[in-house]
């Protein structure tokens, strides 16, 4: 189960092992299936953004850990980091 940590200035988002593994699958087919978008502009930002999250993804799914992403205010790129457990503190979704 996905959990998530609320702070003053940005959010954090942990994903399990199990969904780091999907995620990984998930957005490969995502970034597959963008070459079909007819908006080049559109289908070359979906399949990058895809991309991205899915060699994150990978990578933390060949350590065998999880996947999270911590935002710090809105309209900034997320922060990518691997963990093996998420904090106690986290709240489940």
């Amino acid at each position: 189960m996905v959990h998530y940590e609320r702070k003053r200035f940005g959010l954090t988002i942990y994903f399990t092992k199990e969904e780091t593994e999907d995620l990984a699958d998930s957005a490969s087919a995502v970034a597959i299936v963008a070459a079909a978008i007819p908006d080049s502009t559109v289908s070359k930002v979906v399949a990058a953004s895809a991309g991205i999250i899915a060699l994150l993804a990978q990578r933390a799914k060949r350590k065998g850990q999880g996947l999270g992403l911590s935002w710090i205010g809105l309209g900034v790129a997320p922060i990518p980091f691997f963990f093996d457990e998420p904090p106690k503190a986290a709240r489940a979704l």
